[in-house]
């Protein structure tokens, strides 16, 4: 279920398949660690693999936006983000409201990509683009932050 080159997750950590020996696996982390899997913990556990030939993935974002944040704005730019980035692949792009209360907006962002080992890259940079506009978009007056109200006491 494995090939070098592969991006997997195995025991919670992300790495790229590096050697297939005998008796283990050995994986590339992302911070140029290596991780030694015995071949019988992996013939006897769940792991993920990410890159299924023919499979494209969803990059996911989520950034809180203060209440009054103007969202088509916010999906029109996350729609020019992913347009300009070579790794989007034009199947998905989306922004979605998936939570809100009295101090912040909680938005999605979703966009695809085939290819699955940089969805990790995708996903930061949708972010840095995303929070880069947020903070210039009216001096950053949809930054989320707390609010607080004065109350007159009457004497």
């Amino acid at each position: 279920p494995i090939r070098l080159g592969d991006s997997v997750v195995i025991q919670g950590q992300w790495g790229t398949v590096e050697e297939i020996a005998l008796t283990y696996v050995r994986l590339k982390l992302f911070d140029d660690r290596r991780l030694v899997v015995p071949i019988d913990k992996l013939l006897s556990e769940i792991f993920e693999n990410w890159s299924t030939p023919g499979d494209s993935m969803l990059g996911v974002v989520e950034l809180a936006v203060d209440p009054s944040a103007p969202v088509p704005r916010l999906r029109d730019e996350l729609g020019r983000i992913a347009a300009e980035h070579s790794l989007h692949d034009g199947r998905e792009c989306k922004l979605q409201v998936i939570d809100a209360n009295e101090h912040r907006v909680l938005v999605r962002c979703r966009v695809s990509t085939s290819d699955v080992g940089q969805v990790f890259q995708l996903r930061c940079d949708v972010r840095e683009a995303m929070i880069d506009f947020i903070q210039g978009l009216e001096g950053g007056r949809y930054l989320p932050r707390r609010r607080y109200e004065a109350i007159e006491r009457s004497s």
